[in-house]
This record gives structure tokens, sequence and C-alpha cells, in this order.
């Protein structure tokens, strides 16, 4: 299931060199210490503003980076939208197959050759300052394995009456994440999430992203991919730190502004929490994590507490919060989201070491 990779529409042979699409800036300058990678599948509109953005930033003079663009599967103008970037950024295109978001995180992972992995997704917008945030936390805390940044609502279209309610609690739902410095660390409460994101290159490789977790087309958009690198990682002794300084605005239009919408996120963040408490393994009674039991015997009061409250928001949470423990029962009793086997490690050449990459034909 690897890449498919070219240069310049010709295949690269094994272990040739990379062909830098920016001579200005060329990875084999100096080591590379940030790997800036973006997922992506129809979205060449927004792919495109976030390339802007990225060509906009102001790079540290010491600073070595480059952008890897994992197209999964678009049928779209994508790679035209790459290559019409390629002359401004160090850029390649990483086409990968199957369709998946974890699958492509895992190709970033692989293709990526900074000591550090900056994930955005593919629709958010970046401000100048951005990269310089991430260098100036991530080199006063080398040891860290992980790291979230800022992410604020970037509001594009008018949400419906229930969620324009009960945004503020369930933020989280839309990947908003606008963390303080003075934040509990990370996996206190939450986890950073992959639309801004670091990860460390060689705990990436060892930890690669469950390909049975994530979005895929055509099946209930689950997320937390990265909540279970993290948990991993963490298990292993890993830490990691908030960087509010690196914000980014993640952009939300009327697709996402609505209840259906919601109610879809709700049902995958229901998967995710069974898969996630089958694949951690511990207090799982009759094969069904211990958690959910213990939601199945909170969802009346759930229930109950969204009807008595007189703040509208919370009641919206609440139900909210209801809706998804009666999928989250649903799943688990009828055996959906069966534990995986633990994802091996990605393999790939060490930092610095040639890569069958796909370029971007200037």
């Amino acid at each position: 299931r690897a890449a498919q990779h070219m240069t310049n529409g010709l295949g690269h042979l094994p272990g040739a060199a990379d062909a830098p699409v920016d001579g200005a800036r060329s990875p084999a300058a100096r080591p590379v210490g940030y790997s800036v990678v973006i997922c992506t599948r129809d979205r060449a509109a927004t792919l495109s503003d976030v390339l802007v953005d990225l060509a906009g930033l102001h790079v540290p003079a010491d600073v070595a980076w480059e952008v890897v663009v994992c197209d999964n599967g678009s049928s779209d103008h994508t790679p035209a939208v790459a290559a019409a970037h390629a002359a401004r950024l160090p850029l390649r295109l990483v086409r990968t197959e199957p369709l998946g978001v974890s699958h492509a995180r895992n190709a970033g992972v692989a293709a990526a050759r900074g000591r550090w992995i900056l994930f955005l997704d593919d629709d958010v917008r970046v401000p100048p300052g951005w990269l310089a945030a991430w260098d100036d936390a991530l080199r006063a805390h080398p040891g860290v394995a992980y790291a979230g940044g800022r992410i604020d609502a970037l509001f594009e279209g008018r949400a419906d009456p229930v969620v324009r309610v009960g945004f503020d609690p369930l933020r989280n739902y839309w990947s908003i994440l606008p963390i303080e410095g003075d934040e509990p660390a990370p996996g206190t409460h939450h986890f950073p999430y992959a639309a801004n994101m670091a990860l460390r290159r060689d705990w990436a490789l060892r930890f690669p992203f469950d390909e049975g977790i994530g979005y895929r087309p055509g099946e209930i958009p689950s997320p937390g991919e990265e909540t279970d690198v993290m948990l991993r990682m963490r298990g292993a002794g890993a830490t990691g730190i908030w960087v509010p300084e690196a914000r980014v605005q993640h952009r939300l239009g009327r697709a996402r502004l609505n209840t259906p919408w919601l109610c879809a996120r709700l049902r995958g963040s229901a998967l995710e929490s069974v898969r996630l408490g089958l694949r951690r393994g511990r207090g799982v009674v009759l094969r069904v994590p211990l958690h959910v039991w213990y939601d199945v015997a909170r969802f009346g009061a759930s229930a109950v507490g969204a009807a008595l409250t007189l703040r509208p928001s919370l009641a919206v949470a609440r139900l909210a919060l209801t809706y998804q423990r009666a999928w989250t029962a649903r799943f688990a009793f009828r055996g959906i989201g069966v534990a995986a086997t633990e994802p091996r490690p990605v393999t790939a050449p060490p930092i610095g070491a040639s890569l069958q990459t796909e370029g971007v034909p200037r």
C-alpha cells in the first residue's frame, strides 16, 4: 500500500536523490527541521489558500523546512494547485492509496525529512508567525514527543439555531481548541488535534496512525486517530506541550454548521470511543469497554439534566452528550468497532536519507 512516487512526471529509481522544487531553499542544503504535512482530498480551493499562507510565513534564518502535500485520491485539480505553488515553496506531492486520513498521515510521516512533523488540515488559515512560534517552543522543549497548537474558529457561514446556541460548549467537535498559556499538559483534559499538531518524527515512525481509525469516504466519520497515537506514545513515556502562540483558524462553512452534520460527528465520536476503549484493552466486561457501561448508567441522568437546565447552551450540550452515549452503547453492544491489532512502525529512511517521494513539476 505504498504511495505512488514520481518527479517531474518520471519515476524515481530506488535510492535516487529527490529533485529540489525550490533551488533557493533546497532540502539538501542543510538538515530539515520541520516537515509541514497536509493531508487532503478534493479540497483544492481551500488547499490553495493554505499554501498561499505558508508561502507568506516568516521563516527564521536558521530553519530549513519543507511542505509535504498528501493527496488521498482527489478527483479535482489538487495536483495542479500543488504545482502552481511549487515555485514559492519547498513542496512535494505524495499520492496515497487506499483512501483514509490515517493512511495519508502515515504516508506523510514516511515521506517527511524533518525532525519535527507539523500537521495542518487543508481548511485552515495560517498567520505569518506560525512556524516561528513552533520553532521557539520546540527548541525550548527538545525532549517532548508531541505538541498542540491553538485552533480558533473562522466562521464562513451562518449556523442553524441548534448549532448557534450550542457551539461554544461543543466546539471540540469542530476541532476548535482555544488553548491559553496556563493550559494543563496535553492528555490531562484533551489531546491536540491534527489540524495544528506537531509530532517528533522518530516517535511518529514508532507509533503510526491506526488505519482502522479516522475519516474514510463512505463510512461513519470516526475521528480520533491522533488521540490514539498520543495515548500510545504517552504509554511509552512520551510527554507533550501546548504551544498557544502557534495558532491557526479553522474554516467553518454552512455545510458543517448544522444539526445533521453535528449528529454525524457525534456518531463518529461514539464509534471512536468504542474503538479506543477496545484498543486499550483495560476495563472490558463482556467484550464491551467499561466506560460504555458507565455511559449507559449515566444516559438517563444526562437526558434529565438537559430537560431541567435553564441555560440553552448547556441544554444543547447535554442533549448532544445523551445522543452520543446512546450511539456508543449501540456500537458497543452490536460489536461494531472490534479492537484492531497494534499498528506496525512506519518504515522510512533515517533523517537526511534519500526518499522515493513524488515531486511537483515546476
